[in-house]
């Protein structure tokens, strides 16, 4: 995985076209370690003043036995 420095800290991050991402994400999708299939999960958004909304632009998995995984952005499927 790429990573880049930002205040002294080494920091890994992913970067994705515009056009690589062409899957629609599914309802419930695969743990991407063992395949069992976990429902699809969303994150928040702090806004300025502290209160979070829902945000669907992340979208992971949380499997018991291997962790969580990202497997959507914006709607679609990742990886690709």
């Amino acid at each position: 995985m790429p990573e880049t420095e930002i205040d002294g800290e080494r920091v890994p991050y992913i970067a994705v076209g515009n056009g690589e991402l062409t899957e629609r994400l599914r309802d419930c999708e695969p743990c991407p370690k063992c395949g069992d299939l976990l429902p699809v999960e969303y994150g928040e958004r702090v806004l300025a003043d502290g209160t979070k909304v829902p945000d669907r632009q992340l979208a992971f998995v949380k499997c018991a036995s291997c962790g969580l995984y990202l497997v959507g952005i914006n709607g679609k499927r990742w990886p690709p």
